[in-house]
Formats: C-alpha cells, structure tokens, sequence
C-alpha cells in the first residue's frame, strides 16, 4: 500500500525535487520509481521533469545506457532478414 502522500511542494523544495528527478531519470531511473523516490503521482513526476528542463524518453524506452546496445541488435537482426 503507498505511503501517505507528501505536502504539495512549493519554492525552493519543489525545485530541488525537480533538480533530483532529473537527475535521476537522465541516469536513467524509469518513472515508477521517480515516483516511489518523491512519494508521487505520475502527473506529478511528470511536472517537475517538464519543470526542470528534461528531455525526456519516448513510453518503454531503454534507458540511455542500454540505448547503444539497443541499436546495434536492432541493426544485427536487419541484416539477418536479408534487409
């Protein structure tokens, strides 16, 4: 069962929370767990990533260090199709 839910953050907290997602998220955290990190919506999570500038990753998406790898398998399995 989730916690109970914080108090609406506002000023400086909600910026350093907005810093703190990001950070986190661009390390590649998924949203389920920015939300367990800052006791959140995702709506929530969702505005403050928007709030602080971050760019953000399509739904599914691999995080950024998986990216690469991603690709090249991509790229393999193309060539075994014959195209």
């Amino acid at each position: 069962m989730p916690g109970k839910p914080e108090p609406r953050l506002e000023g400086q907290a909600r910026e350093a929370m907005a810093k703190k997602l990001r950070l986190e998220y661009e390390k590649g955290t998924r949203m389920v767990s920015l939300m367990k990190i800052s006791n959140s919506s995702y709506a929530v999570v969702s505005k403050l990533l928007d709030q602080a500038g971050t760019v953000r990753r399509g739904l599914g998406s691999a995080p950024p260090e998986a990216a690469p790898q991603h690709r090249a398998l991509s790229e393999q399995e193309g060539q075994h199709d014959g195209g």
